[in-house]
């Protein structure tokens, strides 16, 4: 999938990203995404090591949890009818905690008390997914840089010296890296059109805007 695609269009004059006044410009813009996205790359393998961590440790204390507050009692019988109705009790419990103790409110060294809240579509989806839409290729362990200087290394007998020490040779390559730890995010989701927009970018800036807004989304359903 990797091509020798331009870096920025040459046409389309009023777009953001479309014609540079140089060369130079062209590469500070790329340098800019580059980081954009190695930050939400990395925001997003914290996030999702935070969760595989609490699911951890919530599997080796359940084992051991005892149902002091008569909480788990709650709920016997039909499970369906029980999970449509958890939400309503937590919040009844938690609401008429906070209107029993109003002194805590405005206690600036009390705990708050934190309201529950229901999982969206697009989080709850995650947990369906591999590593929680991280995927279980490389860049899921690993930072984009790392991973762009391996693939630079494997392609230096595909390309000419000169090609393979440009700037933005190694750009194309990060971006293509980018795009693989998106994708099981986007396969089968009903963003996945993002991804085929991606797959068919004709420019490496398009690719790495394209790129951007998915680790966005993916970051926000992760938080």
């Amino acid at each position: 999938l990797i091509l020798d695609t331009p870096m920025t269009r040459e046409t389309d004059k009023n777009n953001e990203f479309g014609s540079f006044s140089s060369p130079v410009h062209a590469l500070s813009q790329l340098s800019m995404w580059t980081a954009r996205i190695g930050f939400v790359h990395n925001d997003r393998r914290k996030l999702a090591q935070g969760i595989r961590a609490v699911q951890t440790r919530l599997d080796m204390l359940s084992q051991e949890w005892e149902d002091h507050d008569g909480i788990g009692n709650l709920f016997n019988g039909d499970t369906e009818a029980a999970a449509i109705d958890l939400q309503t009790k937590i919040d009844d419990m938690l609401r008429l905690t906070e209107e029993a103790t109003p002194e805590l409110a405005d206690d600036p060294c009390s705990t708050p008390i934190l309201h529950s809240k229901v999982l969206t579509d697009s989080a709850a989806r995650l947990f369906e997914l591999d590593n929680f839409g991280l995927g279980s290729t490389p860049s899921a362990y690993s930072d984009l840089c790392s991973l762009t200087d391996v693939l630079t290394e494997l392609l230096q007998t595909y390309y000419s010296p000169d090609r393979v020490q440009t700037e933005e040779f190694r750009y194309c390559l990060y971006s293509w890296i980018a795009l693989q730890s998106t994708m099981e995010y986007l396969r089968g989701s009903n963003r996945e059109y993002e991804l085929q927009k991606a797959l068919s970018a004709t420019t490496t800036i398009d690719r790495m805007v394209l790129v951007y807004d998915s680790m966005m989304l993916h970051k926000e359903a992760l938080r």
